[in-house]
């Protein structure tokens, strides 16, 4: 049983490898010649590399075969940066790209240290491939992979946290897809790495399997959704464009201000006043005042001004009950009863 549960698993991680290479190809289709390669493409070329190493480590092929091991640690060290460096442009995360190539300097290494690997013997290398996969020990190349594995992971955590300050920061609701895409690749990282580290092949199937689930569902998601995040990102800066508009402006001031126009001056008395006259007498956009009404108010202009109009309408009916409600009604800023009768209900 365990053994058709492996083979069946071989099976489902090549598969991954194909959707990512199939992924590739339909960005490398959209891309126009005069373009340099997608972030998304790159990925799945990262993806696909690391998807099939997976496949050949758990059937033993990397064993056997040392020379299938080339840019498999190159693919891993570069993985971090390439799905940051996608997350921020895609989704508009608050990271400088600035001296970007810095960030691969560790796969750079890992490329030097596997063409070193390469050039040993088919002997030598099989019998530290043997090694690698059957004995924990502080060698060299067992750190390498612990290095690694923990490098990405390190990387993952990094894009969660970016994306829950993003979420929070601009009250944005991603759908469950986007957390599975995000999460399910660590619980599958950190399940291989304690299968490496406890030389459990059990634990290492399991953890290739949550990748492999990982690269169909982000197959799935940029076919189902493929303007996903260029809506994603228009929003973002649309909130982010909105949030500095605000800050330039003294809020404290302007609702003292308010309180002036609506309380002294009676400004809601005024049937024509309409948000945007209001946000000229405050000296602000129309889209500022409605910020500040939405956010320090909890309402819009028309149940701001209503509210101070039916504040004085109530006053006048008790204090001079002999006149009409019309008149009532036409002296606070209505400009008809139905209206008046409705807010004031």
């Amino acid at each position: 049983m365990i053994s058709f549960l492996y083979s069946f698993n071989l099976v489902f991680i090549q598969f991954g490898t194909g959707l990512c290479l199939l992924l590739a190809v339909i960005e490398s289709v959209k891309q126009k010649s005069d373009n340099s390669p997608s972030r998304l493409f790159i990925a799945a070329l990262c993806l696909a590399s690391i998807q099939l190493r997976l496949g050949f480590y758990v059937s033993g092929v990397l064993v056997e075969y040392p020379l299938t091991e080339i840019f498999f640690l190159f693919s891993v060290f570069s993985m971090g940066p390439v799905i940051l460096y996608m997350s921020i442009s895609m989704a508009e995360l608050p990271v400088s790209t600035r001296n970007y190539a810095i960030h691969f300097i560790p796969a750079i290494l890992a490329l030097a240290g596997e063409l070193i690997f390469q050039a040993q013997s088919t002997a030598a290398k099989q019998a530290e491939s043997h090694q690698i996969m059957n004995h924990l020990g502080a060698d060299f190349l067992n750190i390498v992979v612990i290095l690694a594995t923990s490098h990405v992971l390190l990387y993952f955590f990094f894009i969660i946290f970016l994306q829950v300050k993003v979420q929070l920061d601009y009250d944005l609701r991603y759908v469950p897809f986007v957390w599975s895409i995000l999460v399910t690749p660590v619980l599958g990282i950190m399940l291989i790495l304690a299968g490496f580290l406890g030389k459990s092949m059990v634990l290492i199937h399991i953890g290739a399997a949550l990748i492999t689930i990982t690269c169909t569902f982000f197959y799935i998601f940029t076919a189902r959704y493929p303007v996903f995040f260029v809506s994603l990102k228009n929003e973002i800066k649309t909130k982010r464009y909105a949030n500095t508009q605000l800050t330039r402006i003294d809020v404290e001031m302007v609702k003292n201000r308010l309180s002036e126009l609506m309380n002294n001056e009676e400004l809601y008395k005024d049937d024509e006043l309409r948000l945007g006259s209001l946000a000229e007498e405050l000296r602000i956009t129309p889209h500022q005042l409605s910020r500040i009404l939405n956010e320090q108010f909890q309402k819009n202009f028309n149940q701001f001004i209503n509210e101070y109009r039916i504040q004085a309408a109530k006053k006048l009916l008790v204090q001079e009950p002999n006149r009409s409600v019309l008149r009532v009604a036409f002296e606070v800023g209505f400009t008809s009863k139905t209206t008046f009768n409705s807010q004031f209900l």
